[in-house]
């Protein structure tokens, strides 16, 4: 969902995921919008699934920092950066890096799913902004 987060709002730092009971989840991003409008979030629910059903791979790689660093800064993903608001602490020097080509690039230790078709689909409950805080 963050590619499609990208591309309606370029907003390319995420803050936080978390995901709950399987089936709920809540992404926070930095953003520098006043409001997201119910067209904006039609418009990255639409691009979510239809990512969805191209079931594209969502590729792992296991790389040097100094490699993913050099890779992924020559040649962003979707305007973004293996990193997110909070990077990873120095003295981590392997990374994982989960790609999904054309759409999204991190750096997250976490499990993740073969292709972008085992899920569902995405539905948009709410979009919430903390103006304080730009998310």
């Amino acid at each position: 969902i963050k590619g499609a987060i990208v591309q309606v709002l370029d907003c390319r730092l995420t803050t936080s995921v978390h995901f709950s009971g399987g089936l709920k989840g809540r992404i926070t991003v930095q953003c520098e919008h006043e409001e997201v409008t119910k067209e904006q979030q039609l418009q990255i629910q639409e691009l979510a699934n239809l990512k969805v059903k191209e079931n594209v791979a969502v590729t792992t790689l296991a790389l040097s920092r100094t490699e993913a660093e050099a890779r992924f800064k020559q040649a962003p993903v979707n305007n973004t950066f293996i990193y997110d608001k909070f990077p990873v602490p120095e003295h981590v020097q392997d990374l994982n890096i989960v790609l999904i080509e054309n759409w999204n690039v991190n750096c997250c230790p976490g499990p993740h799913l073969e292709t972008t078709g085992t899920v569902d689909g995405y539905k948009i409950q709410k979009c919430k902004l903390n103006k304080s805080k730009k998310e």
